[in-house]
């Protein structure tokens, strides 16, 4: 589980983080799928095995158009892992 803070962004903003993980396993790693907590929140990846030791991003894209106040988010990703199911998580305040 991981945890990132925004900060504080004027609300329309558009905001992209780039989140970098390794493959630490012995067989490829496979996400299948992964999704936002909200429409607002959009997880891109690679859909293409990712070889052991080697690493990759997952962009997670936030649109703060209508969103005041203290947001906090979540990104599932699902994927051949133990758990299989993995959050990333992210706060940020809206002006």
């Amino acid at each position: 589980k991981e945890l990132y803070d925004f900060g504080e962004v004027k609300e329309g903003t558009k905001l992209n983080k780039k989140v970098v993980y390794t493959n630490t396993g012995n067989n490829p790693l496979v996400i299948f799928m992964a999704f936002g907590s909200c429409g607002c929140t959009t997880p891109t990846f690679s859909r293409e095995p990712l070889a052991p030791g080697a690493s990759d991003t997952l962009d997670i894209g936030f649109n703060s158009e209508g969103r005041n106040g203290n947001q906090s988010k979540t990104v599932k990703v699902y994927a051949n892992t133990e758990p299989a199911f993995n959050e990333f998580k992210f706060t940020v305040k809206v002006n």
